[in-house]
C-alpha cells in the first residue's frame, strides 16, 4: 500500500541519514514497521509486550529490561491535506516538541480525536504519537499506486519526523 511504503521510506532514510551522520543517540532506537496492523490489534502488541523484541537495545544496567519508551506510528506520509494531524491521545513532552518541530518546518498541527492511537495500548503502557495527513483516505486497491504519493508532503512529513527523532534521542533527560 503506498500509505505504508511512504511510511516505511520515510523510517529508511531516518536510518541512512543518523548513519551518514553517525548520530550520538542517547536513546536507543528501534525502527519497526509492519503492513495492515493497527496498535490494538493482536500482533502489533504481541511484538510490542514482548520484551525479547528489545534485547539488543542499550540499557543503563546489563540486567536492565528495556521497554518502549514511545511509540510513533507513521501513517499516510506522502499522501492527504496540508494539516498534519496528531491523536489528542498523544501526550506529554513529546507531543510538545512535535509541535515545535512542525513549526520550525512550517507544517501546521492539529489534534484530533480517534486519529489513530490505541488509548489503551499507549495511554496505559507507553507514550505515542500518531502521525498522518489531514483528509488521508484509504484507497481502493485499483487506486493503491506510488503515483498518488506527493513528494512535497513526503518531504515534509518526513523532514517532520526526522527533527522530532533527531531532538528526541539526543536528549538526556525527557
Amino acid at each position: 500500500a503506498n500509505h505504508n511504503a511512504s511510511g516505511v521510506g520515510t523510517l529508511l532514510e531516518l536510518a541512512r541519514l543518523w548513519q551518514q551522520e553517525e548520530l550520538d543517540a542517547r536513546r536507543s532506537v528501534l525502527l519497526v514497521a509492519w503492513g495492515g496492523v493497527a496498535l490494538d490489534q493482536e500482533l502489533a502488541t504481541d511484538f510490542i509486550e514482548d520484551a525479547s523484541n528489545f534485547r539488543f537495545l542499550i540499557t543503563p544496567t546489563m540486567n536492565g529490561r528495556v521497554t518502549p519508551w514511545m511509540i510513533l506510528q507513521l501513517d499516510y506520509a506522502g499522501t492527504g491535506g496540508d494539516t498534519l494531524l496528531v491523536d489528542s491521545n498523544s501526550q506529554g513532552r513529546v507531543t510538545e516538541t512535535l509541535v515545535e518541530t512542525a513549526a520550525e518546518v512550517q507544517v501546521p498541527v492539529e489534534f484530533v480525536t480517534d486519529a489513530g492511537v490505541d488509548g489503551e495500548l499507549v495511554a496505559d503502557q507507553i507514550p505515542g504519537i500518531y502521525l498522518q495527513w489531514s483528509d488521508a483516505e484509504v484507497p481502493t486497491p485499483d487506486q493503491d499506486v506510488f503515483a498518488r504519493i506527493s513528494a512535497d508532503k513526503l518531504q515534509n512529513y518526513g523532514e517532520t519526523v526526522t527533527l522530532l527523532l533527531t531532538k528526541l534521542v539526543r536528549l538526556s533527560e525527557f
